[in-house]
């Protein structure tokens, strides 16, 4: 008797502790690629995230991983040039990103990492930096106006939280086992006792 009830109460806590074995994933999803300048979208596609580059333009390649945007310049392919003197806009935007296997999730932040060297074209521009990087829940916009990348590299982490609050049934579940198992000892004493 004792041995089966351990075993109940260790499985019970088991199955409670166990949770989804592997992180969400982008894999699967389908997201929007824009190029913006100036106010008029010049490029505009969608794409299944899966293995290799989900967005090639003539100047870079674009791959979207399990949570990460990684943006690389292709060799001699310049850059994005100066507009001059007009406080003309280009920019990027990746948007509809959602996990299939977690739909609840948003992005909250991102990581930003630049490997090799961004030239600044504009002398208006500060070196390129993760304040060139906007974000919202579903979609990352990337200001590239002014800059020539060459073979340099972007990569972009997308940090993610959940925007469901936590369900109280499983407090309750937990709670009322609780209850149970001091109900349980209450009677196994008065039976002794």
């Amino acid at each position: 008797m004792k041995i089966s009830s351990f075993s109940g109460v260790m499985c019970a806590f088991s199955i409670m502790l166990s949770g989804p074995s592997a992180a969400a994933s982008l894999v699967g999803d389908t997201v929007h690629f824009q190029r913006v300048f100036d106010g008029v979208v010049f490029d505009s596609s969608d794409a299944v995230v899966g293995p290799g580059s989900e967005f090639s333009p003539p100047w870079f390649s674009m791959e979207i991983s399990d949570s990460s945007i990684a943006l690389t310049g292709l060799p001699d392919s310049g850059g994005f040039g100066y507009a001059g003197a007009d406080n003309i806009q280009q920019y990027f935007e990746i948007s509809s990103l959602d996990w299939p296997d977690a739909p609840e999730l948003v992005i909250t932040g991102t990581n930003v990492q630049i490997a090799g060297s961004i030239r600044v074209d504009d002398p208006r521009a500060a070196p390129f930096s993760d304040a060139n990087i906007s974000f919202t829940g579903h979609a990352v916009k990337i200001d590239v106006g002014g800059y020539s990348f060459g073979e340099s590299s972007i990569f972009i982490g997308l940090l993610t939280d959940n925007i469901t609050p936590v369900p109280l049934p499983p407090a309750f579940w937990l709670f009322g086992s609780g209850l149970a198992g001091l109900s349980g000892i209450f009677a196994r004493k008065a039976v002794r006792g």
